[in-house]
């Protein structure tokens, strides 16, 4: 009898020892995740790189705040102004960064800087917010976030009284998963093989015939391209690097900051990486390489 009780009470504890264990380490889990720092993350661009648009027009910005230990203050500055997202009462604030109230004991907001840029911004320019936060704990991010506003009549002017053709802008998204086809490379006539494993580095090649792939641009070109280039400009780019490939690293987000031009017999078009991703899967490297593009019309 004594032996088949002891039995049973082992079998009990065999039975529920996982269950404690994963409950503790669940709740270390949720300990670590609610005592992290806070963290001020860019959606969908590079912090480390100024973000362009036109005069009172200027598009989407937006940049998400994570404190675990939840937030007491939000601060945002730009030149003379400066607000307490955490504790201020002015709901003129709030609309400005599109949240509905105060945010403070908040874990997770996303703020949206577009209605300030084109509501408090009256000249072409660069500008710069400083973003910083702090938690309830003590813990703090702090980051600049830099802009370039354009004056719109300047790009009017050159594609009118100078009769420069215009460019069409937009977003790109280039995707390789493996030994598969590059997701996108087709609008843009490319696509890229790894020749590095270590640094991820890929080689882009160009498709079509007749058409060349540079990199000898800068971030501050890129932003003054409003129209198509006259020939001489592109070959004054291309004089020293145009080939059929070019090779970019991309782990760890090298290539954000990289600039590339492609030159093809139906049109010209620019390139500035903003973002670059490596992953492992069980069908190999997956490369995301994401950021903007100015287009000549075909």
């Amino acid at each position: 009898m004594q032996a088949r009780a002891e039995s049973k009470r082992m079998g009990v504890l065999r039975y529920l020892l996982p269950i404690v264990l994963a409950g503790l380490f669940g709740a270390s889990d949720v300990l670590a995740a609610e005592s992290g720092p806070p963290e001020i993350i860019a959606q969908g661009f590079d912090l480390a790189l100024p973000r362009q648009g036109p005069l009172g027009k200027f598009g989407r910005l937006r940049v998400r705040i994570q404190a675990p230990a939840r937030i007491s203050t939000l601060l945002v500055r730009e030149r003379s102004y400066e607000v307490d997202l955490a504790t201020t009462l002015d709901q003129g604030n709030y609309h400005l960064f599109g949240i509905k109230k105060r945010v403070r004991r908040y874990k997770d907001v996303t703020l949206d800087f577009h209605n300030y840029i084109n509501e408090k911004i009256k000249a072409a320019g660069s500008y710069e917010f400083l973003i910083r936060v702090k938690d309830d704990k003590g813990g703090a991010a702090t980051v600049h976030l830099a802009i370039i506003v354009t004056a719109e009549d300047t790009l009017k002017k050159r594609q009118t009284d100078v009769d420069i053709p215009p460019m069409k802008t937009g977003r790109f998204r280039l995707e390789r998963a493996g030994p598969g086809p590059v997701k996108g490379g087709a609008t843009f006539g490319l696509t890229w093989k790894t020749v590095d494993v270590a640094q991820v580095v890929i080689r882009i090649n160009v498709t079509e015939k007749g058409s060349s792939i540079t990199d000898g641009l800068t971030i501050s070109q890129y932003g003054k391209i409003f129209g198509t280039p006259d020939l001489d400009f592109r070959q004054n780019i291309e004089r020293d690097g145009a080939s059929d490939y070019i090779e970019v690293p991309t782990a760890r987000n090298a290539a954000a900051g990289r600039v590339l031009a492609i030159d093809t017999p139906r049109r010209y078009c620019v390139m500035r990486f903003d973002q670059s991703e490596t992953s492992l899967s069980r069908i190999g490297t997956t490369i995301v390489v994401q950021g903007e593009y100015k287009c000549s019309e075909t």
